[in-house]
C-alpha cells in the first residue's frame, strides 16, 4: 500500500531543494553585479535550511493535532511562496 502523504513529503523535499540547486550557479554572480556581498549571498542560501531546522520540531508537535495532510498542504504553500520570492531576488535593485 502506498502512503501518499510520504510521497508528498518526499516530493516537496525534492522540489524545495531543487529551487536552490537551480539558482545556485547563477545567483551569486547576479547578486555580486548588484552590489550584494558574499556574506549576504551565504545568508540568503542558508535561510531556508535554517528555517527548516527551526520549524521541524514545531511541526512535529503540531502534526498530531492538525493531521499530516494539513501540515503537508501548509508546508507546500509556504514552500511555494518562498520559492517564488527566492526566484525573484535577482530582479530587485540593491
Amino acid at each position: 500500500m502506498v502512503d501518499w502523504t510520504l510521497v508528498g513529503i518526499l516530493t516537496l523535499g525534492m522540489l524545495g531543494n531543487s529551487v536552490q540547486a537551480v539558482l545556485a550557479p547563477f545567483f551569486p554572480g547576479e547578486a555580486e553585479s548588484k552590489g550584494v556581498s558574499g556574506e549576504m549571498v551565504g545568508a540568503i542560501f542558508s535561510a531556508q535550511p535554517f528555517t527548516a531546522c527551526f520549524c521541524a520540531p514545531i511541526f512535529g508537535m503540531v502534526v498530531g493535532r492538525l493531521g499530516r495532510r494539513r501540515c503537508v498542504i501548509f508546508s507546500s504553500f509556504v514552500l511555494s511562496i518562498s520559492a517564488f520570492v527566492f526566484a525573484t531576488l535577482p530582479h530587485y535593485d540593491k
